[in-house]
């Protein structure tokens, strides 16, 4: 279900040099004038392009709590519907602000910015329904739910690694247009997920058996020491994404990478969890 969700968040990093750049040269610092090789060139200059990460990672820490409450109103599947549809509708409408004139306008950068936070529903809010879903189908097997978990993975490692390809060989709008296509498929997996939950018996299928919805008063009676945690975590997230969305513009002005072959080292950390379910079925298996 979140595969399209981070098929979409890493089309930016793998596109980072057509993102920032303009052929306007008042754009480009002095160190990359010279090395900036974009093609179609946005223009969104350093600080809009990490204002979109910013105002991601803020607002999945935003959307936790309202999220969590839905998801316990509505249950797995048709959570899984709704929040994999509003991302795809998100998609869309960041593609439309990407593939318009360049460089982009300020109106423009808006509408892609609208729709690129609306990553904050697939990050966060599906994330909670995997879990869920996770913690049903495996509920003794701790190492089959991990290997599972880490899954998602597959579309952040595929984006960065196909997303500088199609760029290169038939244009920087039809990378932009995957992201939607990957999450129309996300779409089509979570009806998926929403007709198996229906068809299973009564016991099991029953999203919201526990009862147990969380309340107003059971926020106000956690410990702060929880609140400390999840602000120092959320700090964490933010600085990751950061060294991650400006690594491949890095590698390329520093040491000549093309953007094809900065993405591709980019993606080598996202690969290495996929490694994962391997540890996982050789520990099992023992």
């Amino acid at each position: 279900m979140i595969f399209g969700c981070y098929y979409l968040m890493e089309i930016p990093v793998g596109l980072q040099n057509e993102m920032i750049y303009s052929h306007d040269s008042s754009l480009r610092s002095n160190t990359t004038q010279n090395q900036t090789k974009c093609r179609v060139c946005l223009g969104l200059g350093e600080f809009r392009y990490n204002l979109m990460f910013s105002a991601t990672r803020w607002m999945s820490v935003a959307v936790c709590l309202p999220s969590g409450f839905v998801i316990d109103k509505l249950g797995n599947g048709r959570s899984a519907v709704l929040f994999s549809t509003l991302l795809f509708l998100g998609s869309v409408v960041f593609a439309v602000g990407a593939t318009t004139q360049a460089p982009v306008s300020t109106p423009v950068y808006l509408l892609m910015l609208m729709g690129y936070a609306s990553l904050a529903f697939g990050d966060a809010s599906l994330r909670f329904v995997q879990a869920r879903v996770i913690s049903h189908c495996f509920p003794e097997a701790t190492l089959s739910a991990l290997a599972v978990s880490v899954l998602g993975y597959i579309g952040e490692a595929i984006s960065l690694y196909i997303t500088p390809i199609v760029a290169t060989t038939t244009g920087v709008q039809t990378a932009v247009w995957l992201g939607p296509a990957a999450c129309g498929i996300g779409v089509f997996f979570a009806i998926g997920l929403a007709i198996l939950i229906q068809v299973q018996t009564h016991t099991i299928a029953e999203d919201k058996e526990s009862k147990n919805i969380m309340s107003v008063s059971v926020l106000k009676s956690l410990p702060r020491t929880y609140w400390l945690f999840m602000f120092t975590v959320s700090f964490t997230a933010a600085c990751w994404m950061v060294k991650q969305a400006n690594l491949p513009d890095y590698l390329e002005w520093r040491h000549g990478y093309s953007m094809l072959d900065a993405s591709h080292i980019v993606a080598i950390s996202p690969s290495i969890y996929l490694s994962c379910p391997l540890f996982c079925l050789v520990l099992i298996s023992h």
